[in-house]
């Protein structure tokens, strides 16, 4: 009998993918981010167009400081573009979901 893997993986990211540095920043990130709100999920909490602003927001300020280190926790602002622009990235997404609409088809601020 032959041995055949039947796990479909079609379409499927793959998050193995993720560098393991990319990886390994943003989970510190998140904990500096738990020892100072003292949660892990308090960011979704904002609505989907508020979180995207404000996310993405703060990806471009960190980003600008570059490879200088964040005096609030210590870590490279690098880290924190990484971080922000994931939970931008969340909200994103959560907003085309509320919406109803795949990724591709609408602008998540409206009309430009």
């Amino acid at each position: 009998m032959q041995n055949v893997d039947q796990k479909d993986t079609k379409d499927k990211h793959d998050p193995l993918l993720v560098l393991t540095e990319s990886d390994r920043a943003v989970s510190l990130v998140s904990d500096e981010g738990f020892k100072k709100y003292g949660n892990r999920d308090s960011w979704k909490n904002n609505p989907p167009a508020e979180g995207l602003r404000k996310y993405l927001s703060a990806a471009i300020r960190h980003a600008k400081l570059g490879f200088e280190i964040d005096p609030d926790g210590g870590l490279p602002h690098v880290y924190k573009v990484l971080w922000n622009a994931q939970a931008a990235v969340w909200h994103y997404e959560k907003m085309h979901s509320l919406l109803g609409k795949p990724v591709n088809t609408v602008h998540p601020m409206g009309p430009r």
